[in-house]
């Protein structure tokens, strides 16, 4: 009998999660941008750009 080992990493890698990611407006100044899985990964600044509009 074998076994076939998979792994599915890259498949994940290549999914875009749309809605892992959100960011929450301050006010004028200030955003952040916080990872919904990972509470602890966020990023607080002044300036966003989406990767849309950076392309």
């Amino acid at each position: 009998m074998s076994a076939t080992h998979t792994d599915d990493m890259a498949d994940r890698q290549c999914q875009q999660p749309d809605d892992r990611y959100a960011q929450l407006i301050l006010n004028e100044d200030k955003c952040i941008i916080y990872d919904r899985e990972n509470y602890t990964a966020w990023v607080q600044s002044s300036v966003a750009v989406s990767p849309e509009d950076y392309r």
